[in-house]
């Protein structure tokens, strides 16, 4: 499933990738308040789809969707449009992220997903605010 959220205007193109209600909402709002574009997409196939076709500032992977899950954030290192996109793992601990991940400049913090997203959310503050001022000159 897809839902997008936002205004197509957006200074900031987000990809949410969660089936978990929650952590969609949250995020999902928060990105709003950012003026965040945001793409929620609850499987991979379509997430993948999404990267493959689409240029997004911030990936944000949640890695309870299992162990496809990963490919999401590879395909976003391999996506020419999307090479240099700030990619999050949402994570149950820091351990798992160490386990787990690998890709370089993929960024993990925090010890669960509230840590990762106040983190997430505060670089994507900071995104929205330079592509502002980037636009304005």
């Amino acid at each position: 499933m897809n839902l997008h959220l936002g205004s197509s205007e957006s200074a900031v193109r987000a990809l949410l990738v969660s089936s978990d209600p929650p952590t969609i909402e949250q995020l999902s709002q928060s990105l709003q308040e950012l003026a965040a574009s945001t793409e929620v997409c609850t499987d991979i196939p379509n997430a993948i789809r999404l990267v493959n076709t689409r240029k997004f500032e911030t990936v944000v992977v949640d890695l309870k969707l299992g162990e496809q899950s990963r490919s999401v954030l590879e395909r976003v290192r391999l996506s020419p449009s999307n090479h240099t996109t700030v990619a999050f793992a949402i994570t149950r601990s820091a351990k798992e992220s160490a386990y787990q991940l690998s890709p370089p400049k993929l960024r993990t913090v925090g010890e669960g997903a509230l840590d990762n997203a106040l983190y997430f959310l505060n670089l994507l503050e900071v995104m929205s605010r330079q592509k502002t001022k980037a636009a304005a000159a």
